[in-house]
């Protein structure tokens, strides 16, 4: 999800992915929210990660045209993206990467963060996803740091379903874009390969289409080909329009990254936020420019004048009365 060109005012609170556990909806509960030129005129900034809503998932990063702007109410000056304190295999990586928001200087209160992870690398979304329940066996993830050939951290991620549904498998936030100083090795529990017919995400289209940045890491799955740098424009035709029959006949056979498929093409996006601000701004002098066509009953805040309509209607939670235009 993308938070573009909005300001925040106010005691604000930013539920990642909440109820993401009932019912089809979410996608393994490990989404992305990126900010990209967001003002902040705020009094508070909490932030939430749920065990029982979301698996504490969800990431929250900034944008690739904001990552050097310094820092505001939600990203202290030198850190670009937030974790939930669980994903401890970031912290284990070292300060010069991440650390926890209590020992962070300039946080005054590492509880706006539920005393989560702030890194100063961006921070983009693995999720593997199953055919069948593999509840009893967790994935086994490796990080490896190249330079001085050690590991930084090895840690068992466990299995996940989305709300009972057939949305399952596994997902942890990696940082990305450390060019080859970093390595990821996955595989499952017991040193077993992972199958072919799972398929493999790794962060998102958008960053390639709307930023012209496509997202890498050095990805080595076990029992897998993966190129020696995994990218965001890896082959993601395993997605369907209709939610219900998504994970269902071809898309396991194999598609996503390290199955040996195209890329996805590129689409250039990078002029369309311009494009929507002025439909945005001529909407909205339209709307603001008919109130003469209501009569004087209607009232703001609690109501407004629908153009379209030719409607004096009730704004979201407010009571008034409905009339019809002069």
């Amino acid at each position: 999800m993308v938070i573009a060109n909005t300001k925040f005012s106010g005691r604000i609170s930013l539920e990642t992915n909440h109820h993401c556990n009932i019912g089809t909806t979410g996608v393994l509960c490990m989404p992305m929210y990126v900010f990209d030129n967001v003002t902040w005129n705020v009094t508070s900034v909490v932030v939430t990660f749920s065990q029982v809503a979301n698996n504490y998932g969800g990431v929250l990063v900034l944008s690739p045209h904001d990552e050097n702007k310094g820092g505001d109410a939600l990203f202290p000056n030198g850190y670009v993206s937030i974790a939930s304190s669980v994903h401890s295999h970031l912290l284990n990586m070292g300060s010069r990467y991440c650390s926890p928001a209590a020992q962070i200087p300039g946080v005054g209160n590492s509880s706006m963060y539920q005393d989560g992870i702030l890194c100063k690398y961006t921070l983009r979304t693995l999720r593997i996803f199953t055919p069948a329940r593999f509840a009893s066996t967790r994935l086994y993830l490796q990080v490896f740091d190249v330079q001085n050939q050690v590991y930084l951290s090895q840690t068992y991620i466990p299995f996940y379903s989305t709300g009972g549904s057939i949305k399952q498998g596994y997902s942890f936030p990696l940082l990305a874009n450390l060019g080859h100083s970093i390595e990821y090795y996955v595989s499952l529990e017991g040193n077993l390969n992972v199958p072919s017919n799972w398929v493999i995400e790794f962060s998102d289209l958008i960053f390639g289409n709307l930023y012209q940045r496509r997202d890498e890491i050095r990805l080595i799955v076990q029992g897998r080909s993966c190129p020696y740098m995994v990218h965001s424009h890896h082959d993601r035709r395993f997605i369907y329009a209709d939610a219900y029959h998504m994970f269902e006949g071809d898309i396991w056979s194999p598609h996503g990254a390290c199955a040996n498929q195209s890329d996805m093409p590129v689409v250039d996006c990078s002029g369309r936020n311009n494009q929507l601000q002025s439909i945005h701004a001529s909407y909205t002098e339209n709307l603001l420019s008919c109130d003469s066509i209501c009569d004087n009953s209607c009232i703001k805040p609690n109501a407004y004048c629908d153009c379209g309509l030719g409607q004096c209607l009730c704004n979201p939670g407010m009571l008034c009365k409905k009339r019809s235009a002069q």
